[in-house]
């Protein structure tokens, strides 16, 4: 379990259960140098690891084979962008705002879980004014404050979806622990498969020479841990319904012809890597 999963889980489940997510608007472009480097000077004296940093943030990365640089921000999707997302981000909070709540967060990615709905108005002002004097500029839609208390609401953090959910079979609330999934082919939390996600899932099996990958294990080992059992299985019932029709289509018949000829020994000699039964449990 990664230590910003297991912290954010931790004060969710010991009360803090009013969060401020947030989102950046083209974070990573939006970095200022200046500032950047200034912060990055805190630590570094040395002058030739300052200016390697700084030939660095210039470099820009490379797509289908065109040089793209900028002249603020660091390239997403460069070696050194995440260390240097991380170190601007660490200028968002400041110590004396440890009793309002706790940021977890890393690169452009961040929730402030609060213990009431005043402390969690006051992280929101805090974060607002303190992004405006790091020139980044926060997402007015997807930053908000969320009550978890209730189950109406969920915040995604690095990938994962948190909410609390009823128990299916008692048919309550789920203490003191939350629900926490993969967002992967996740509709705002309500368990809708997103086909989007699901095709490229399914392009991932495939190869030109018609034998099926293993793509899918990328997937089974981001999100192995927590209540992804659910949202696995609807992205192998996806899967193997889309390579059973295209497989129908291609010899002229139709429907999926499930158990006959689509069986799983069919998927089994695809190499069909399968996500259900693959979730470990802390």
């Amino acid at each position: 379990m990664s230590p910003a999963r297991a912290s954010r889980q931790k004060e969710v489940n010991g009360g803090a259960r009013w969060v401020v997510e947030v989102d950046f608007r083209d974070f990573f472009w939006s970095l200022e140098p200046g500032l950047l480097l200034g912060l990055v000077a805190r630590r570094i004296s040395d002058r030739r690891v300052l200016r390697l940093i700084r030939q660095w943030m210039r470099a820009g990365v490379m797509e289908d084979g065109v040089t793209i640089s900028s002249a603020t921000g660091v390239p997403q999707g460069g070696s050194i962008s995440p260390l240097l997302s991380n170190v601007y981000g660490h200028a968002l909070w400041a110590k004396e705002m440890n009793h309002v709540g706790t940021i977890v967060r890393f690169a452009d990615d961040a929730l402030i879980l609060c213990r009431s709905e005043a402390d969690a108005q006051r992280a929101f002002r805090w974060l607002q004014s303190t992004a405006r004097g790091l020139k980044l500029s926060l997402h007015p839609d997807k930053t908000r404050i969320v009550n978890l208390s209730d189950g109406s609401g969920g915040v995604d953090f690095l990938g994962f979806h948190l909410r609390w959910v009823r128990s299916l079979r008692y048919k309550r609330w789920l203490l003191p622990e939350v629900a926490i999934w993969p967002r992967y082919g996740e509709h705002q939390g309500q368990g809708q498969t997103d086909h989007g996600s699901a095709r490229s899932t399914e392009a991932a099996h495939r190869c030109p020479g018609g034998r099926a990958e293993p793509g899918a294990a990328g997937i089974g080992q981001l999100f192995p841990m927590g209540n992804s059992s659910r949202k696995f299985s609807q992205i192998d019932s996806y899967v193997q319904e889309r390579l059973a029709l295209f497989d129908s289509k291609k010899r002229q018949r139709s429907g999926p012809r499930w158990g006959d000829v689509h069986a799983f020994a069919w998927f089994s000699r695809l190499g069909v890597h399968r996500l259900s039964g693959t979730v470990r449990y802390a």
